[in-house]
C-alpha cells in the first residue's frame, strides 16, 4: 500500500453498523479530502457491505483520476473476505459484486491501473478514518432502496416487511372456521356475494337470492336484506348497548363500522345465526364452498382446480 505516493491516489473505504449497515469512502485530491457516504439498511451481511463499499469506490475514481492525472489507484479495505469474492472467478456473482469489476475495467480501459488493497483492523491509519466517519453517519440514516444482498437477507426482509401488524382478533381465532372465514372474506369485499360474484364474471346478475332485490352487496346483506331481519335487530341491539351506532352516509348506511375490532363477536353471531356470505343450499352452483381464493381465479383455472 501506498497511500502517500504522489502519483497515485488512494481510496479508503469502511462499514459501519448503527440502525442499519452504511459505507463510506474518502480519498485526497489537490482541494483536499473528499468523501461519499451510502446507507445500505440492515438486509445485507458485512461482507455485501464491503463489496458494495468497493464497489462505489470504483465508481468514482474515472472522475478522480482526471481531476489528479494519476494512472494508478488504490481501494484500501478493512474486508479480507470482501477481496476474496472479487478475485473469485466464478461466472455467476453478485451485483455488487459484478459492478466492482465492471468498474475496475473501465478503469483500466481508460490507462489507469488499480489494485484492491487489504488492511488488517489491527492496522493504524488515520487516513481511513475520514471513510469510518462517513459510514457511522450512513449507517444512521435508512437506506433509500434495497440493496442487492445474499439470499438469506432478502427473505429476513421480505418476511419482515410483509409480517402482520396486529394480532388475529380472539373472537375470530376462537370462531368456527367456516364462521371466520366469512367474516374474513365480508370485511375484505372478496365474499359470496351477488355484487362480488358478478365482479369476477361468475353471475350475469347481482340481485339478492334471498330478498330479489337488486344489488346484494355487504351492505346489503348486513343491514338491509328483508330475510335477516330478526337477526339484524338482535346485533343491533346489542350494538346499542355497547354504544356503537351504525353512520349514515348520504342516505346509506355505512358497514364498515361492523368490522371494527369492538364489535367482532356481535358481527360472527350474525353471520353464525345467518347464511350471509354463502349460496342458498338448493342453488344450482356451489359456491359457497369456495374460499376466498378460489374466489378470485380465473372460470378455467378454478375449473382445473377441480
Amino acid at each position: 500500500m501506498l497511500p502517500n505516493h504522489p502519483q497515485q491516489t488512494t481510496v479508503f473505504v469502511e462499514v459501519a453498523k448503527d440502525v442499519g449497515l452504511g459505507v463510506g469512502a474518502a480519498w485526497k485530491e489537490r482541494g483536499g479530502w473528499k468523501s461519499r457516504a451510502t446507507p445500505l439498511g440492515r438486509y445485507l451481511t458485512e461482507i455485501d457491505a464491503a463489496s458494495f463499499a468497493i464497489s462505489i469506490a470504483l465508481e468514482c475514481l474515472p472522475a478522480v483520476l482526471l481531476k489528479t492525472d494519476h494512472k494508478r489507484a488504490e481501494v484500501v479495505t478493512k474486508s479480507r473476505l470482501a477481496v476474496e469474492v472479487l478475485q473469485n472467478t466464478r461466472p455467476w456473482a453478485l451485483r455488487t459484486i459484478a459492478d466492482a469489476r465492471r468498474h475496475a475495467e473501465r478503469i483500466k480501459r481508460q490507462g489507469a491501473e488499480v489494485a484492491i488493497t487489504w488492511l488488517p483492523s489491527s492496522t493504524s491509519n488515520n487516513d481511513g478514518k475520514r471513510a469510518s466517519l462517513s459510514a457511522q453517519r450512513a449507517a444512521k440514516q435508512p437506506a433509500k432502496a434495497m440493496r442487492s444482498a445474499s439470499l438469506s437477507y432478502v427473505k429476513q426482509a421480505v418476511r419482515e416487511k410483509w409480517k402482520p401488524t396486529t394480532k388475529l382478533n380472539r373472537h375470530i381465532k376462537d370462531a368456527r372456521k367456516s364462521v371466520a372465514a366469512r367474516y374474513l372474506q365480508l370485511k375484505s369485499g372478496h365474499a359470496v356475494t351477488g355484487a362480488h360474484l358478478m365482479r369476477i364474471g361468475k353471475v350475469v346478475d347481482a340481485r339478492c337470492w334471498w330478498c330479489e332485490r337488486s344489488g346484494q352487496t355487504v351492505t346489503h346483506l348486513f343491514l338491509e336484506c328483508r330475510k335477516w331481519r330478526t337477526e339484524r335487530e338482535t346485533m343491533i341491539r346489542k350494538l346499542r348497548d355497547k354504544e356503537v351506532a351504525i353512520i349514515e352516509t348520504r342516505g346509506r348506511r355505512n358497514v364498515k363500522t361492523l368490522f371494527g375490532d369492538n364489535v367482532v363477536a356481535e358481527v360472527l353471531e350474525f353471520i353464525e345465526k345467518t347464511e350471509v356470505g354463502k349460496r342458498p343450499a338448493d342453488a344450482s352452483d356451489v359456491v359457497d364452498t369456495w374460499d376466498i381464493e378460489r374466489l378470485d381465479r380465473s372460470e378455467d383455472e378454478a375449473r382445473d382446480g377441480g
